[in-house]
C-alpha cells in the first residue's frame, strides 16, 4: 500500500491471524494507535516478506519513518524485512522504486 494505504496494510498484515504472502509498506508509517510495535511478536505473520520503501525528500509522511518502520518489524522479530530509501525521492514513486517492488513481487509470489 501506499501512504495511508501502506499504514493500513502494516496494521492489516500485522495483525491478521492468517499468513500472508507479503507486504508492502511505501511511503507508510505504523499507525499509533494500532500498536504495532506489541503485535508484531506474536503476529501469525512475523515471517511474512515485508517491504518498506521510502523517499527520503518526503515532506508529506516525514522520511524517517520508512527507517522506523523497518525497525519496529525486526525489534518485534519479524525475519524478512527489506527497506529502501530513495534519494531525492518526494511523496511520490520513482523508477528505482517500482524496480524494487518488481524484484521483491517475483520473489515473494509462487
Amino acid at each position: 500500500g501506499f501512504s495511508h494505504g501502506g499504514a493500513m496494510s502494516l496494521a492489516t498484515v500485522v495483525k491478521s491471524e492468517r499468513k500472508l504472502g507479503g507486504c508492502a509498506v511505501l511511503s507508510g508509517w505504523a499507525l499509533p494507535k494500532q500498536d504495532i510495535p506489541s503485535a508484531v511478536p506474536n503476529s501469525a505473520n512475523k515471517d511474512t516478506p515485508f517491504l518498506v520503501c521510502h523517499g527520503e525528500s518526503d515532506q508529506v509522511v516525514v522520511a524517517a519513518n520508512g527507517p522506523l518502520v523497518a525497525k519496529i518489524l525486526k525489534d518485534g522479530g519479524a525475519s524478512s524485512v527489506q527497506l529502501h530509501t530513495y534519494p531525492g525521492m518526494a511523496h511520490s514513486s520513482c523508477p528505482k522504486e517500482e524496480r524494487d517492488v518488481a524484484a521483491w513481487l517475483s520473489e515473494v509470489l509462487p
